[in-house]
């Protein structure tokens, strides 16, 4: 497993200073910078802004030449509007659905945003809101709306387009591949509320989210899925340290401990503490995590490689390439790959690795058939 190189190592440095406030170091013996491929890197990951917040504290001399740090900085400033933009299209969603009886939770994005340094400069995606009633209804009544454009259902929820913004109505908050899995979940979500009147707001207008506790699993549980079936980016990394720092004071440990056993989720969930840890920040939790083992440290270690080899949800991976033709049971090539992926990352989850391809195949199968 190749370790990071010097690009990557300093990469690495910036996310961390930048997630944080602090100013970064770089160091002595590093030589020339090559910014274009810290650039490169940051867009991969889907970090632009928060590299850029680094690269600000340093000092002049040491900072990107100009032709590099304007685009870039126009690049923050677009970040920045669409931020904007997403919590406006948010509020009005919310808005539209309450009108009509449906009151929906947001998991993940503009929620987690709060836990940054900077909220503004967490690179957005899309909205998901999940509907613990009324799920069909909500579709029916998104619908309804001007210039809407619905995707392909999946199992798990009913994506569309408004406003230029990308909306997911979840009908599933959290799912596992494994029967048993699936069976040890229910009791998890059973052990600790939803939201418990946790909201994210702005501007006046509020929104249920889930609470610190379950989102510290639920933030996991996600990336960790991603990465299991094609990969993952730092951004999603990025997320889950940023509420475990910020929120660490609303987060059982015990609590914790239990769920991860339960589910389990104990040494995926280590893996990607130790990589928070070591590269961004985030405060030890020792009565939950031993990274300091070899094992965390090998793990954490083949985590970090796929993601800075693969980009953000491994969309620069030759797997995903194959998938999204589109030929869904002709394509032998992609179902090599994915073979083979699932080989190299069965250690760390078993059960649920092994169950993914059936669960991937029945899905399918469901939507075309």
């Amino acid at each position: 497993m190749r370790t990071p190189g010097k690009t990557e190592t300093l990469f690495l440095a910036l996310l961390r200073a930048g997630l944080w406030g602090e100013t970064p170091v770089i160091p002595a013996d590093s030589g020339p910078v090559d910014w274009t491929a810290i650039h490169e890197m940051a867009s991969r990951q889907t970090v632009i802004a928060v590299i850029y917040d680094a690269i600000a504290m340093l000092p002049p001399q040491d900072r990107p030449p100009k032709e590099v740090l304007l685009p870039w900085y126009a690049q923050v400033l677009s970040i920045e509007r669409a931020n904007e933009s997403l919590n406006r299209t948010l509020r009005e969603a919310v808005g539209r659905f309450r009108k009509e009886g449906l009151n929906p939770v947001l998991l993940k994005g503009q929620g987690i945003g709060r836990c940054y340094t900077n909220p503004r400069h967490r690179q957005p995606g899309d909205i998901d809101l999940y509907f613990p009633d009324g799920y069909d209804r909500a579709n029916a009544v998104a619908s309804t709306w001007e210039n809407v454009v619905f995707h392909e259902e999946t199992a798990y929820h009913r994506g569309f387009s408004w406003q230029g913004h990308e909306i997911e109505n979840h009908r599933v908050f959290l799912d596992f591949y494994h029967p048993a899995n699936r069976r040890k979940l229910r009791e998890f979500l059973a052990m600790t509320p939803l939201t418990d009147g946790n909201t994210f707001g702005t501007d006046g207008f509020s929104v249920p989210v889930p609470t610190p506790q379950m989102d510290a699993v639920y933030i996991f549980l996600h990336l960790f899925h991603h990465f299991l079936q094609v990969g993952v980016g730092l951004r999603q990394v990025c997320d889950w340290t940023c509420l475990m720092n910020t929120k660490r004071n609303e987060i059982d440990p015990g609590i914790l401990n239990k769920a991860i056993d339960l589910l389990p989720v104990r040494r995926p969930m280590t893996a990607l503490a130790a990589l928070a840890e070591q590269y961004l920040g985030m405060q030890p939790w020792p009565e939950v995590f031993d990274t300091g083992t070899e094992r965390a440290r090998r793990d954490a270690g083949l985590l970090l490689r796929d993601m800075l080899d693969n980009g953000n949800f491994g969309h620069d991976t030759e797997l995903w390439r194959a998938f999204r033709k589109g030929r869904f049971f002709k394509n032998a090539k992609a179902y090599a790959l994915a073979l083979d992926r699932h080989r190299r990352i069965f250690h760390l989850c078993p059960s649920e690795v092994a169950a993914y391809p059936f669960a991937w195949l029945s899905d399918k199968c469901k939507i075309h058939r």
